[in-house]
């Protein structure tokens, strides 16, 4: 085999056993590229590390530069059976390999170590001593190519810590007009076309409008001099979840803004809510999932009322996403892993809209609004299962509580439900 360590190549997945390992076949050798998703057949790219010793036996193995096939315990893999045919030096430019991040710093930066050298990786979502997978640049920096481990905003934080000046929006000593997204604790925040610039001392607030100068930059950032704050609020382009509440406060929602916010998108008042924000959350979503699946359903041409998941999500995304941030799988703690629309939708641990009956799933993405029918749990309360959102209901006189996802019909009876017309 005509094949050295660090030789890229590619081949066509072979085998897969049931562990889910695979070989591919070059030049009649058999190579271990470790676990993957994909079937037979497919081609992959690859790079030669060479042959090991496992159990008395020589196998060849290759790491996989497709990550669109590799398994969730690729890294696992990488540290069972080929670390130490990785080479212990800095990936050179263009070189995939992987790498472990041995410090993060207080920019959340992270750092490497190889063959005594200092690689400096960029802004990273991982934790020390996690493998990540990277692309040599210049010497001394090494880019992370796997989305979920990178920072937020990587590749122009990536850039200025480069100090790669020709690719960024603004320049030193240039005026620019802002709104303040967000806090580090010490300092004020604002992006500049995605670029984070840190302002110190500075008596605008979260949400405000400013006039700003970049003075300098500082490892992944900007440094920055407020000029001139305005009165307006302006709109917040990278907000977390304690910048949207004070985004908030600011629009005028009171001290207790999220509760504020969902008892005007609901209609019911603050005790008709639940107590927690997690539950508020849910309700606000329930809600904009039926409001959504409503307008689309009737502005559809269907025979029966229903709209694509890709609509209800556009509408429902564009209503809520400054208040709850964009549903971004992994990155929402309350949703098992999944963004917060598809959690509430279909796809998490307890109870999901569909799950509850308020909207059926049908084939090829199609969603409908299930029709009305109250199911008493007690002489006084009933569960109201409806495709329907919830002001009618109140504008009709009903007393609606959210718990969560679920709407309960309170201070009512099955014989004044009957006298409604609502089927019980």
């Amino acid at each position: 085999m005509n094949l050295e360590p660090g030789d890229e190549f590619a081949a066509e997945v072979d085998k897969i056993t049931k562990r889910g390992t695979c070989t591919v076949k070059y030049d009649g050798q058999g190579i271990n590229i470790g676990p993957v998703t994909c079937e037979p057949g497919r081609s992959v790219r690859l790079r030669y590390l060479g042959a090991d010793s496992v159990a008395g036996t020589s196998i060849r193995f290759a790491l996989c530069l497709t990550d669109k096939v590799l398994a969730e315990n690729y890294k696992d893999h990488i540290r069972r059976h080929v670390s130490g045919l990785l080479p212990d030096q800095p990936p050179q430019e263009g070189e995939q390999t992987y790498i472990e991040v041995d410090k993060i710093d207080e920019y959340g930066l992270g750092l490497a170590v190889a063959g005594g050298e200092v690689v400096e990786l960029g802004p990273v979502q991982a934790n020390e001593g996690d493998l990540v997978h990277v692309v040599g640049r210049e010497p001394g920096y090494a880019e992370i190519l796997n989305a979920r481990a990178r920072g937020k905003r990587y590749r122009i934080r990536f850039d200025i810590l480069r100090e790669r000046w020709d690719k960024l929006p603004i320049e030193k000593n240039e005026l620019f007009t802002a709104t303040i997204d967000d806090t580090d604790g010490s300092n004020l925040i604002a992006y500049v076309d995605g670029l984070p610039v840190h302002f110190s001392g500075g008596k605008a607030r979260i949400g405000q409008k400013i006039e700003g100068e970049l003075i300098r930059f500082h490892r992944d950032r900007g440094v920055g001099k407020v000029t001139k704050v305005y009165d307006s609020v302006g709109d917040i382009e990278d907000s977390g979840h304690d910048t949207r509440l004070q985004h908030l406060q600011q629009a005028g929602f009171g001290q207790k803004p999220f509760c504020a916010f969902a008892t005007r998108f609901t209609g019911v008042s603050g005790d008709q809510l639940p107590s927690t924000e997690i539950s508020i959350r849910d309700a606000i979503v329930g809600e904009a999932i039926r409001l959504g699946l409503a307008e689309k359903a009737e502005a559809g041409e269907q025979q029966y009322p229903q709209a694509h998941i890709t609509a209800i999500r556009h509408w429902v995304v564009h209503k809520l996403a400054a208040i709850l941030g964009q549903p971004v799988a992994g990155t929402d703690k309350v949703s098992d892993d999944v963004g917060w629309f598809q959690a509430a939708l279909t796809e998490r641990t307890g109870p999901t809209i569909t799950f509850l009956g308020d909207v059926i799933q049908l084939s090829q993405g199609y969603y409908a609004p299930a029709p009305t029918r109250a199911v008493m749990i007690s002489e006084s309360e009933a569960v109201l299962v409806s495709g329907d959102p919830s002001r009618p209901f109140l504008e009709s006189g009903l007393d609606i509580e959210f718990r969560g996802l679920t709407r309960i019909l309170t201070d009512t009876s099955e014989a004044e439900l009957r006298s409604r017309e609502e089927p019980v």
